[in-house]
């Protein structure tokens, strides 16, 4: 925590300094964040530096939509503002991607679409989205002994940097937040996300699963539009 005392003995938190920055200049101020979440964080090993891929095709895009993930790999630490993936780690991570993209898009803007419509897309790049972890101190890596988080430790972190989380969704402004075996984190961070709650202000919540789950396309596809459906005929 951020601790800073001055002449007259004021101590300013880390809400303190979250709520100095400006959040009308969106790049700035996510950078400005980046900083400031990084260096109160000195015992992080490496600090993922996620966030919009890229910001002139998220600024054209007509949904705004955001991924939120658990933690990365050490080699892919730095993702934010970076060119278009169509590849990586995962075989299907970036691929299920692109297709929930299409699909998410086109439901939120009332275009009907189905499975073979959204496969037929999932070989192209990715760039317009968001991609956030919630995990920011970079230890997974692809050696043996060196594995996914444990559920207790992404709550650990969902607690402590709940405020800097919260500050990077509400700079992002998504009109989507798609969950990917998150969701049961995001009341930590956002504290009025309720069980079952389909809505997050006018933010659509997608309570959905890991980009890199094993089951088909199809299977993925069709309860995704199934569970977009919902929310967009929830009143």
């Amino acid at each position: 925590m951020v601790n800073i005392t001055g002449i007259c003995n004021i101590v300013k938190t880390e809400e303190d300094y979250l709520n100095e920055i400006d959040s009308n200049d969106r790049d700035s101020s996510l950078l400005k964040l980046q900083e400031l979440w990084n260096s109160s964080r000195p015992e992080y090993k490496k600090f993922c530096e996620d966030g919009i891929l890229v910001e002139e095709d998220w600024d054209n895009s007509k949904t705004k939509i955001m991924f939120l993930l658990k933690e990365t790999f050490d080699d892919f630490s730095k993702i934010k503002g970076i060119h278009p993936i169509k590849s990586g780690n995962s075989k299907t991570f970036w691929k299920k991607m692109k297709m929930w993209t299409i699909i998410t898009d086109s439901i939120y803007n009332g275009v009907e679409i189905n499975h073979n419509q959204a496969i037929k897309e999932k070989d192209k790049k990715n760039s317009a989205i968001a991609y956030v972890n919630i995990k920011k101190n970079v230890t997974k890596t692809k050696e043996v002994n060196k594995t996914n988080s444990s559920d207790r430790d992404i709550l650990n972190y969902a607690i402590s940097d709940s405020l800097f989380l919260k500050k990077q969704i509400d700079l992002i402004s998504p009109n989507v937040i798609i969950c990917c075996g998150t969701f049961k984190y995001l009341k930590n961070i956002l504290p009025s996300v309720k069980e079952n709650r389909l809505k997050y202000n006018d933010v659509w919540i997608v309570n959905f699963r890991h980009l890199s789950n094993r089951k088909a396309y199809k299977t993925d596809n069709e309860e995704l539009i199934q569970k977009l459906l919902e929310i967009k005929n929830c009143t």
